[in-house]
């Protein structure tokens, strides 16, 4: 079996405008980039449910407080 010489061409540079992006453009990107992460959208949105659910549990039970002191669950 033969194999073909390996090249090491350089690769063309690319052209960037004249602009030079600055410190808070480049943080203002990183942040949009993290934002719409769809990772962190799945996490936003699963915490976003619990807290939901735990906040609708608590005013449909205003006296857990009292029943679980009653119980002695929590001396």
């Amino acid at each position: 079996m033969t194999h073909l010489p390996m090249t090491r061409d350089l690769q063309p540079l690319t052209k960037f405008n004249d602009r030079r992006e600055t410190a808070i453009e480049a943080a203002w990107h990183r942040i949009a980039v993290a934002v719409t992460n769809p990772d962190l959208i799945a996490v936003a949105a699963f915490c976003a449910i619990g807290l939901g659910i735990t906040i609708n549990v608590l005013l449909h039970h205003p006296d857990a407080g009292l029943t679980i002191e009653q119980l002695g669950l929590f001396p």
